[in-house]
């Protein structure tokens, strides 16, 4: 994926070595972490 793919705002889940990542950009910064809920385990990108 592409920074230029990510809309502004929209949260967004990609893979990295079959790992689930939250992806948000936010005006140039990117931020990423794992999309899993540390709390819920449900994931991140959906709310």
């Amino acid at each position: 994926m592409r920074a230029s793919d990510l809309v502004e705002g929209k949260p967004q889940m990609a893979e990295c070595n079959g790992t689930p990542i939250f992806l948000l950009k936010r005006g140039d910064v990117i931020t990423a972490v794992s999309d899993t809920c540390s709390h819920a385990g449900g994931p991140l990108h959906e709310g």
